[in-house]
């Protein structure tokens, strides 16, 4: 998981690995084809919403956009079809199975 701005780096990063010809998935290594990447925002439990809400009654919807903002639990997804079946995974799975040597820490925030 990552903060807001190094996962929209990484989604940018990595944008390449949609002109991959296929990717092996599942056990038994079945083709997809790599077709999107995107950031997903962290979710927010329902307890942290609800105390949100009592201290900061007026201004809810502004505060919980700027938790999400400051979360550094960003995730880089990656979307995977194939002729039947659409899957998110992941991108430290991906590079693992692409077996692509690549150190996300060194990107900075």
């Amino acid at each position: 998981m990552y903060s807001k701005l190094k996962a929209e780096k990484l989604t940018k990063e990595f944008d390449y690995l949609k002109t991959k010809s296929y990717f092996p998935f599942g056990e038994e290594g079945r083709e997809f084809k790599i077709t999107d990447l995107k950031t997903r925002e962290p979710r927010i439990s329902h307890l942290q919403s609800e105390v949100l809400k009592k201290k900061h009654p007026g201004d809810y919807e502004n505060k919980l956009a700027e938790t999400k903002e400051k979360s550094i639990e960003w995730k880089v997804i990656v979307i995977i079809t194939n002729e039947t079946d659409k899957i998110e995974v992941e991108l430290e799975e991906v590079l693992k199975v692409l077996k692509i040597r690549h150190d996300i820490s060194k990107i900075f925030n």
